[in-house]
């Protein structure tokens, strides 16, 4: 017999594949980076900038340097959780401090010499306030805080106020809004907390016109909110668009729910926070349980989104008749705050890449995007499971009144025409806070990348809503405005799950139920007339902003996540090389020898020791996972890819073994592993008096469970 060959000397690599599928080892990667957060990207000139006029800056908002350091400020007991290594933590406070520092060179919150008659402060969750700036004695301007990595997105404002001089009336003009077209010129007014009191609307006067901004900007057009506010000596107030709602009132509400939902995890986002799923269902049921699929706060400043969401929930949860029957038939698989970085960092639209999550389900960034890929692939699987009857993506609107909702196109010959206006139509009918005629059913180009028209065409859902509701009211029957109460959400909430069960009723009738007769005909007539004034002019899916992408953020976060991993890698690799390997040696040997001793007492004597090839075996193993990875050289390697998975995917479908020049020379298919020797994956197969004793030894056996199995991840 020959003998076997020496290996190749191994390649040093970060990754070695193969190794990851036999062994079962993968290298430890930190599940969440250093996101950098820049907001320097559209630089918006001060009143102060003018010629005319010079006004001292008296406070300068909060800006985080990167999401870890965001994170471990506001993240502790009594909010949200978010658990750091101490090690990576150590690493990052030490590489971001000095730069923190530098990068914002100026001075962080109030100037000393102002706190004596004023202060603002928006150091807390959510909170979005950037400059303020003196313009008299008690009138000053305020700007809104950029979106992360964004050109600018500004919609969302919260802060608050603490008047340590006399009484007095302050005025405020928050002069960098976006929005032409605002509901603040419709009757909406700020909301505002004084003290510990509860959250109401501002009872004053407020104005919305064109900014002050404009005399001195070179490009776009800003509008302003000015109102003015009594205060009190010592009095202390909060003010924000509408009612906030943080990621901590999110996980407080979740500990607070019955054991009737079931806690779960989608995944988690682009800074390492969790996205919770929550799943409710009734009894078990003899017929397969299609899913209810519903998320909300795609975009941050929308907060009545997860209002409703929350009411929805509590109404499931309840023991009302028609959310017990509704639970008995279907799932519900509820994602409450898909841009949760978003919110805690008080976006206004974007996450922390500086990108509109809503814009990105048809081709998600696989580092960029994670919320969304997560998000496809849970409505993915459970269509492919019982399938997916709806889809439900609730937004806030800026520009509209009432709810309403969007949905996909269908020709008018299909029956899907008339069944996917049948939810909304029976909405409108329960509450007039749900308007029919501003719903839409098109499917627009600049909408093809939105959820609910992936979810339709691409994944073949049929009812695919999104649910738009009103940052500020409704209209009732006599045309009047009315702004939204607690109780409003509520009653929404309770209409739209006796809406969706008297819906499934028509669209999804079971064997054990009697569909009702002439089901298509009582509806059918007002729609088809009342559906020519269903298109409106105005902007769907939270008002499509053509937002351009910022390139340069892009790239800069992409490169700071690689760059982490990449030195995080490479310190764990250093420290556990040895013991992986000493690993993999001890679990080859014990392998071995436990199938010669347990299935084959009689016969082990007349056999070789396989300890005798077991060095150079190990190291064929080690030599083959080498040259698999050389193949991969090139390309990207990180487990984040779909790329890599796809190649990962090949990998366990074939393995290659290679001759002394490195040449490929055969392979064994995935399905006859079970029955392949160790010797026989990673030997060189070309010396053929190894092959020819290998085979004797298979031959005299015949018993193919001596030889080990892989162990597959």
């Amino acid at each position: 017999m020959e003998e076997i060959p020496a290996p190749l000397p191994l390649i040093q690599k970060k990754y070695s594949l193969e190794p990851d599928m036999i062994f079962g080892w993968k290298p430890k990667i930190p599940k969440s980076s250093p996101i950098p957060l820049d907001f320097n990207l559209n630089p918006l000139p001060t009143c102060k900038d003018s010629p005319e006029q010079k006004f001292p800056i008296i406070y300068h908002g909060y800006r985080p340097p990167n999401s870890h350091i965001m994170h471990k400020l506001f993240s502790n007991k009594s909010t949200y959780n978010y658990l750091i290594k101490s090690s990576i933590s150590i690493d990052i406070e030490y590489n971001y401090k000095h730069a923190a520092l530098s990068s914002l060179g100026r001075y962080n919150g109030m100037k000393k010499e102002f706190t004596e008659e004023i202060e603002f402060d928006s150091f807390f969750e959510c909170g979005n306030l950037d400059k303020a700036i003196k313009y008299s004695k008690n009138e000053y301007d305020l700007y809104m805080r950029s979106d992360t990595n964004a050109y600018g997105s500004y919609k969302w404002f919260y802060f608050q106020i603490i008047n340590k001089a006399e009484d007095r009336v302050i005025k405020l003009n928050i002069v960098n809004f976006k929005e032409q077209h605002s509901l603040f010129t419709q009757g909406q007014k700020p909301m505002i907390k004084y003290n510990d009191q509860s959250w109401e609307q501002f009872q004053g006067p407020v104005v919305y016109k064109l900014s002050k901004l404009n005399k001195v900007v070179k490009k776009g057009t800003y509008y302003q909110l000015t109102f003015e506010v009594p205060m009190k000596s010592l009095d202390s107030c909060f003010l924000a668009t509408t009612i906030p709602y943080t990621a901590s009132e999110l996980h407080q509400f979740l500990d607070s729910m019955p054991s009737k939902i079931q806690l779960g995890s989608v995944g988690r986002s682009l800074s390492g926070m969790t996205i919770p799923l929550i799943t409710i269902t009734g009894n078990n049921s003899k017929n397969p349980k299609k899913y209810i699929i519903i998320q909300a706060r795609t975009h941050p400043s929308e907060t009545v989104a997860s209002v409703l969401i929350q009411n929805c929930i509590q109404y499931l949860v309840s023991n009302e008749k028609s959310a017990t029957k509704l639970l008995k038939r279907y799932v519900f698989k509820i994602i409450p705050m898909v841009n949760i970085d978003g919110v805690i960092a008080g976006n206004s639209r974007m996450s922390l890449a500086g990108d509109d999550l809503n814009r990105k389900f048809a081709e998600p960034d696989t580092m960029l995007h994670p919320e969304v890929l997560d998000i496809k692939s849970l409505v993915d699987r459970c269509n492919n499971e019982n399938g997916v009857l709806m889809f439900i993506d609730i937004h806030g609107h800026s520009k509209k009144k009432g709810s309403f909702m969007y949905g996909p196109y269908f020709p008018l010959h299909s029956s899907t025409y008339f069944n996917i206006r049948l939810l909304p139509k029976y909405l409108s009918k329960k509450t007039d806070i749900f308007r029919y005629y501003s719903c839409k059913f098109k499917s627009e180009k600049s909408m093809r990348q939105s959820a609910r028209l992936v979810m339709s065409q691409n994944l073949h859902i049929k009812y695919t809503y999104t649910m738009e509701n009103s940052l500020y009211g409704y209209i009732d029957q006599d045309r009047n405005s009315h702004s939204f109460k607690p109780h409003n959400f509520k009653d929404l909430a309770k209409n739209l799950i006796e809406s969706i069960y008297k819906f499934t009723k028509y669209t999804d009738p079971r064997k054990t139920q009697k569909s009702p007769k002439g089901r298509h005909k009582h509806n059918l007539q007002d729609i088809l007339e009342e559906n020519d004034q269903a298109y409106s002019s105005s902007e769907s899916d939270s008002q499509s902003e053509s937002e351009e992408d910022c390139i340069e953020a892009k790239n800069n976060v992409v490169n700071a996540i690689k760059n982490f991993r990449k030195d995080i890698v490479r310190k764990e690799n250093s420290s556990s090389t040895n013991k992986t390997l000493y690993s993999a040696n001890k679990k080859i040997h014990s392998q071995n020898q436990l199938g010669a001793n347990k299935n084959l007492p009689t016969v082990n004597k007349r056999m070789p020791s396989p300890q005798k090839y077991g060095s150079n075996i190990e190291k064929g193993v080690m030599k083959n996972s080498a040259q698999q990875v050389m193949i991969c050289e090139n390309k990207s390697l990180s487990f984040y890819d779909e790329k890599i998975k796809a190649d990962v995917s090949n990998s366990l479908n074939s393995d290659i073994t290679f001759d002394k020049s490195g040449q490929r020379i055969s392979s064994v298919q995935k399905k006859n592993y079970s029955k392949v020797n160790i010797f026989e994956m990673f030997s060189n197969r070309k010396e053929k008096g190894f092959v020819r004793y290998h085979s004797g030894i298979k031959k005299s056996l015949n018993f193919p469970s001596f030889y080990p199995k892989l162990m597959k991840n």
